[in-house]
């Protein structure tokens, strides 16, 4: 089984874009997720202030036979990115995130509590 990493702004955990019934079911939904041994999800805070992930949501795809790919998204749509130089600095800014971001466990409880205040 692939693993996969996820850094989550607290914004997008705390802005209620739902019915509070449809938000409950998401954060269940993530704490399930966050159970599994093959996810690890991080939750960077407000506090953190400016951070190397404002630039836009981006996935890391490991391909097979052709290494790394990263897809960045916009308000445009999403492309794919595979020149090296693109794909080291996106993954620059991923470890950046993932640095400044609370650890999984922290990030755990971080949800819980926003699900409990619901």
């Amino acid at each position: 089984m692939e693993e996969l990493w996820f850094v989550i702004d607290e914004t997008a955990l705390r802005r209620k874009i739902a019915p509070t019934d449809v938000m409950h079911e998401q954060y269940e939904h993530l704490l399930t997720v966050c159970a599994s041994p093959y996810v690890q999800i991080q939750v960077l805070l407000l506090a953190v202030g400016p951070h190397a992930g404002l630039a836009g949501p981006v996935s890391l795809l490991d391909v097979p036979g052709q290494g790394t790919v990263v897809y960045a998204e916009g308000a445009a749509g999403g492309h794919l990115l595979s020149r090296s130089e693109d794909v080291h600095e996106q993954e620059r800014r991923y470890d950046l995130s993932r640095a400044d971001a609370l650890s999984h466990a922290d990030s755990t409880r971080l949800i819980r509590t926003i699900l409990e205040n619901l």
